[in-house]
C-alpha cells in the first residue's frame, strides 16, 4: 500500500497527494529517522581543504553500507526542514551493534517542553486543527496514551476528531470508517485509564482496539 511520512507532495493539489496514499505522521520523529545536515557540513568542509575522500560517519559513510533513504522520498522545498532527514532501512542491524553517543537518532524524548524541541516536525502540526480529518475516510491513532507531557497534543487530536466526525468535504461524500484507537491494555485499570484520556471520542462512532498490535488488529484497521 503506498504511503508517505510527510506532509505534502510538491506540485499536487493542495499537496495532498494520491487519495490512496496513506499519511502516516511520526509527530517526535523516530528511532530510525537521522539528520544529515551536520554531515553535509562536514562534506563541505573537507571539499573546501582539498581531501578527496568523504568523511566517516556511521550513518552516511560506513564501511556497514547502511541501506537509508530520503525521508521525502519526491521533490521538495529548498526550506523544507525534513528535506535532510534519511530513513535508516536498516536498522535493526544498525542497533545489533550501536555506535552509540556517535550516531543519535531524530527523536524527541518525552518531556513536558518537547514542543519546544520539536521546530523540525512543526510542519507536521500545522494546520492539523484547522482542515486535517475532514476529506479522510480513515483515522486510526496507534500506541499513543495521551500522557499529560503531551497534553498540548490533546488539543491536536480533539479537533481532528471532530473535524472528522462533523465534516465531509468528499465529492461525492464518502462514508466514513469508524475512528479506532490501537494500544495495549491488558488489564481493565489500564483501559480505564486510556479511555479516561480519550473521553471525547463517541463510542458510537470509535473502535477500541486494545489487545495490541497483531495480525486481527491490522486486519481491523
Amino acid at each position: 500500500m503506498p504511503f508517505r511520512l510527510f506532509r505534502g507532495r510538491v506540485g499536487t493539489l493542495l499537496g495532498w497527494g494520491s487519495p490512496d496514499e496513506v499519511e502516516v505522521y511520526k509527530l517526535h520523529g523516530s528511532i530510525d529517522w537521522f539528520d544529515r545536515r551536520s554531515y553535509t557540513q562536514r562534506e563541505a568542509e573537507w571539499k573546501a581543504h582539498g581531501l578527496a575522500e568523504r568523511p566517516d560517519d556511521p550513518i552516511f559513510n560506513s564501511p556497514r553500507e547502511l541501506k537509508i533513504t530520503p525521508l521525502i522520498d519526491d521533490a521538495s522545498y529548498p526550506d523544507d526542514p525534513l528535506r535532510e532527514i534519511y530513513r535508516l532501512i536498516d536498522f535493526q542491524r544498525f542497533y545489533s551493534d550501536p555506535p552509540w553517543f556517535l550516531a543519535v537518532p531524530k527523536i524527541i524524548n518525552p518531556s513536558t517542553a518537547k514542543i519546544i524541541f520539536a521546530g523540525q516536525f512543526s510542519d507536521f502540526f500545522y494546520g492539523l486543527g484547522r482542515f486535517f480529518g475532514a476529506s479522510h475516510y480513515k483515522f486510526n491513532i496507534i500506541g499513543f496514551s495521551m500522557s499529560e507531557h503531551d497534553e498540548y497534543a490533546r488539543q491536536v487530536i480533539y479537533r481532528i476528531v471532530k473535524n472528522y466526525l462533523t465534516i465531509n468535504v468528499n465529492d461525492p461524500p464518502r462514508p466514513k470508517d469508524p475512528i479506532r484507537l490501537v494500544d495495549y491494555r491488558p488489564d481493565d485499570s489500564d483501559r480505564s485509564q486510556l479511555l479516561k484520556r480519550y473521553a471525547f471520542l463517541d463510542p458510537a462512532k470509535s473502535e477500541f482496539l486494545l489487545d495490541g498490535f497483531d495480525e486481527a488488529t491490522v486486519e481491523r484497521l
